[in-house]
């Protein structure tokens, strides 16, 4: 609203203001510097009378129609199995860029794929609604398997296989939306244990007792995601550019639990 100097917007998970002198510097209102670069802002707009209801339905029939043949679970089980002999040479830098192009990426399509299933099934499409949990299964067990191969990199011998299984048999569901069985639960002791070996530490073993992971949360990857499942709030905080974790402040900046990576300060 230039007129009362006001622009509300979303920032990751939070609603937020620009208001007064912050808008007017924001965009340029009063007199600036002529090498400063103006904002990049994307904008939605409501053009209530160009809706067409039809349209999302023939956008996706269209997608669907270039997928390529075959089952994509059983494509990425291959590539898990290559990797499986070369990853343990290469350390976890190399981990994390493999598993950004592999499996965080199968893990995202899944979920975008939940979240249409969902909006479909609210509304044109409603047998899409039983896509959207076996879309999210895949979502969830390839984070689990990505955790196990995490432990093949330092060397470690895992198993996938059945996790895999799991991840082609609720990629079909999806496919079909047939019957819906609980998939592979992720296993947290896994997670943990990874998610340890990725940032160097100091060893206090001597003087820490065992604990116990047995009641962790599910799905809960670092501290910012453990507060906002026991606050039931959303962390305003971004995703690590580099293994996906959401990561937590840190002064000015975010650091990453996940992989020790910021978000550009030191």
């Amino acid at each position: 609203d230039r007129d009362r100097l006001s622009m509300v917007y979303f920032h990751n998970a939070g609603l937020f203001e620009l208001g007064g002198d912050d808008f007017v510097g924001v965009f340029g209102l009063g007199e600036r510097d002529a090498n400063i670069l103006p904002p990049y802002v994307e904008q939605v707009r409501a053009f209530p009378g160009r809706v067409s209801p039809d349209a999302v339905l023939t956008t996706v029939r269209e997608h669907v129609a270039r997928r390529a043949p075959g089952d994509p679970i059983e494509r990425l089980g291959r590539s898990i199995d290559d990797a499986m002999t070369w990853l343990p040479e290469r350390g976890l830098e190399t981990f994390h860029q493999w598993a950004f192009a592999t499996l965080r990426q199968c893990g995202a399509s899944a979920e975008l794929a939940a979240d249409l299933s969902g909006f479909l099934g609210s509304g044109p499409a409603p047998a899409a609604a039983a896509a959207r949990q076996p879309f999210l299964d895949v979502a969830e067990t390839a984070k689990s398997v990505q955790f196990k191969m995490a432990r093949a990199a330092r060397g470690r011998k895992v198993d996938v296989a059945e996790a895999l299984q799991k991840m082609s048999e609720s990629w079909a569901r999806a496919l079909d939306t047939g019957v819906y069985e609980e998939a592979l639960d992720v296993d947290v002791e896994d997670q943990l244990e990874s998610m340890a070996q990725s940032v160097p530490v100091a060893d206090h073993s001597s003087s820490v007792a065992e604990a116990s992971v047995a009641d962790a949360p599910a799905g809960v990857h670092s501290s910012a995601e453990l507060m906002e499942k026991l606050l039931g709030t959303a962390a305003d905080a971004p995703m690590c550019f580099t293994c996906g974790t959401k990561m937590r402040p840190a002064g000015s900046c975010y650091v990453c639990e996940g992989c020790g990576s910021t978000s550009g300060c030191s």
